[in-house]
């Protein structure tokens, strides 16, 4: 199979926002998905939909796959993982061969060995799903390594050497600790230290005694892998000792939705994120990269939507899925869905320009992704390094 290059729907369109190829006819091609629209997620599966749903309206003013309209059809599991297993299993009995979602870690690691060796193809809306080289799922957006690898580069060249960590005993939490533990281990973080390691139960309502013991061993950054109201509660946290200190937590958190909730509660010393490209447009250099953010970009100012950083790994995952099916034939079978995507390189979006020949099954590394900073003042997210994590003035 030829590898597959992005170069026809996001370049043309960058150009004019106008239609190209005009609507889609012809029988809808559906694909469910699998998304918390209830439940303690629900703000993130609601902007999820939202993302898809623009999306969904995008390609098909403009031709749609082959010119069969899509039809995405949304799934509540509630963030539950056993609402999420039993959704999975009704869609393989009925042979479906792609499915997007779920929404969450637990969710998308709880699905993961249904699909093992015989498919359907899963493309998890997380992060932190689990991917494996040559396997049926993919995953949203750059790892939960790759983002706590850039940010530990960005701590140790800003001087943040001693880092307290807070972490929820939930699944995010679980895996945001493993991959600082590994990015710690790297020999150019030999000069950090983990002074405090504490947890709480994201159904916790105060964590203000791990917090007054974490400041007591005088860290020089926060590290708190949550999100929803885990982060909520440590921010409060924060706020109810009085202490301010730089805190960088999941990039899960980037929704303008979760910041007009809590940003509020952001320490004076900043709430920091790993980012997308498009938080820095400024800096793009005009090309693929910058056409496919003003792309990005004008799709949801035509919808009337502000977009954040999960607008933009949903956005960026139908790009991947349209571009495979567009290959892979008019009724394909979970093996061609994947093989599509494997091939798959030079695809700009709004994150970044993705490769998924490396075997990843996501597509983006930590050398295109950047540090930003939450800026309550402007209700935005600011880049404050280059990608990988160069803090800017240095």
């Amino acid at each position: 199979m030829k590898p597959l290059r992005f170069t026809s729907l996001v370049l043309a369109f960058s150009l004019s926002f106008a239609p190209i190829f005009g609507s889609a006819a012809g029988a809808p091609y559906e694909i469910p998905v699998i998304v918390a629209l209830t439940g303690p997620f629900a703000l993130l599966g609601g902007t999820q939909k939202q993302s898809l749903e623009v999306f969904e309206k995008f390609v098909n003013q403009n031709g749609g796959i082959n010119g069969r309209p899509l039809q995405l059809d949304f799934m509540d599991d509630a963030g539950t993982a056993a609402t999420s297993v039993q959704i999975m299993n009704q869609l393989i009995a009925r042979k479906v061969p792609l499915v997007i979602g779920p929404s969450s870690v637990a969710t998308c690691r709880a699905v993961g060995p249904l699909i093992v060796t015989t498919g359907p193809v899963e493309y998890c809306m997380s992060p932190g799903g689990l991917t494996t080289k040559g396997g049926y799922a993919f995953a949203a957006a750059y790892s939960t390594y790759d983002a706590i690898h850039t940010a530990v580069s960005y701590f140790r060249q800003k001087g943040w050497l001693r880092i307290g960590i807070l972490e929820p005993t939930d699944a995010t939490g679980q895996d945001g600790e493993e991959q600082l533990n590994k990015a710690l281990a790297l020999p150019e973080n030999s000069s950090m230290t983990v002074v405090a390691r504490e947890h709480y139960s994201v159904t916790d309502i105060s964590a203000t005694a791990q917090l007054s013991r974490i400041r007591a061993t005088n860290p020089d950054v926060l590290f708190c892998w949550a999100t929803g109201a885990a982060i909520a509660t440590a921010l409060h946290g924060l706020v109810d000792i009085g202490w301010n200190i730089p805190t960088y937590a999941s990039h899960g958190n980037m929704l303008y939705s979760s910041m007009a909730q809590y940003g509020s509660l952001t320490p004076q010393a900043g709430l920091y994120f790993v980012g997308p490209q498009f938080v820095a447009k400024q800096f793009l250099p005009r090309g693929a990269g910058r056409g496919a953010v003003d792309t990005f970009l004008k799709a949801f100012a035509a919808a009337g939507v502000r977009p954040d950083n999960a607008h933009a790994a949903e956005w960026d995952l139908g790009l991947v899925v349209v571009e495979a099916l567009r290959h892979a034939g008019p009724d394909p079978t979970p093996e061609k869905i994947r093989d599509a995507i494997e091939q798959i390189h030079g695809l700009s979006g709004a994150q970044a320009t993705f490769d998924f020949r490396d075997g990843s099954q996501r597509g983006i590394s930590a050398e295109t992704i950047l540090m930003a900073r939450w800026d309550e003042q402007t209700k935005d997210f600011v880049a404050v390094s280059a990608p990988g994590g160069k803090p800017f003035g240095r």
